[in-house]
């Protein structure tokens, strides 16, 4: 989860925290000096998807039915939202989940902001994204330029953008160039720019969120 760095240990210690939950990824310097303040439990974050962190969190609490209901409540949910969207969106038309950076553009996957998308609702990705996630299906993300976006054309795109006045800069030099004018979504209105804030995340509060927002986007009841 990143260096030691990341970590400001003194505002730890003053939550005075009966237990640290914490990436497996951690160094192992960064790892000892938790131990030193409070139990830790770790959790790969790369091994497993939103529901796999759920129960790795709620059986480190000791609330293992706790998130098994939390897991069958919003896959009803889900159940309800894929009808909606179903109805309004063909099975032939291909959704594109891409953040701007600055000077580069990420492509989603089946993780974070592509897991509302392609996972819960099984809208179709484009076809580069759609092979990467069927070799894994953990695939997170890929980085493309600017003169790439054709070749990940799609139907409909959510759109986040990264903070910093780079990334807003980019995005100003994507959207008045002509390969994102002659994108299908761009030229049919159906660009959902949604925050950052609320489609980076991936944790069960979140995603409910994303979904919800989702399915007002695609059957048009948000603009």
């Amino acid at each position: 989860m990143g260096d030691y760095d990341a970590y400001n240990l003194e505002k730890i210690l003053e939550l005075q925290p009966d237990l640290i939950l914490t990436s497996a990824e951690d160094e192992q310097q960064v790892y000892e000096k938790l131990t030193k303040i409070a139990p830790v439990v770790a959790i790969d974050f790369d091994q497993y998807d939103v529901y796999g962190h759920v129960q790795k969190v709620a059986e480190a609490l000791g609330i293992e039915e706790e998130g098994k209901a939390w897991e069958q409540r919003y896959k009803a949910k889900v159940e309800e939202a894929r009808k909606l969207v179903n109805a309004k969106v063909g099975k032939n038309e291909t959704v594109a989940a891409l953040n701007v950076r600055a000077k580069t553009i990420k492509m989603y996957g089946s993780r974070n902001m592509g897991h509302v998308l392609y996972n819960d609702l099984q809208l179709t990705p484009p076809p580069l994204i759609k092979s990467e996630i069927e070799k894994d299906p953990l695939f997170w993300s890929k980085d493309v330029s600017m003169e790439l976006l054709p070749e990940y054309a799609a139907d409909h795109i959510f759109l986040m953008l990264f903070p910093g006045e780079d990334a807003a800069q980019y995005l100003k030099e994507i959207e008045q160039s002509s390969l994102w004018k002659n994108l299908p979504a761009v030229k049919n209105n159906h660009v959902y720019v949604v925050d950052v804030d609320r489609w980076l995340g991936y944790d069960p509060v979140l995603i409910e969120k994303q979904l919800d927002e989702a399915v007002q986007y695609l059957t048009g009841t948000k603009k």
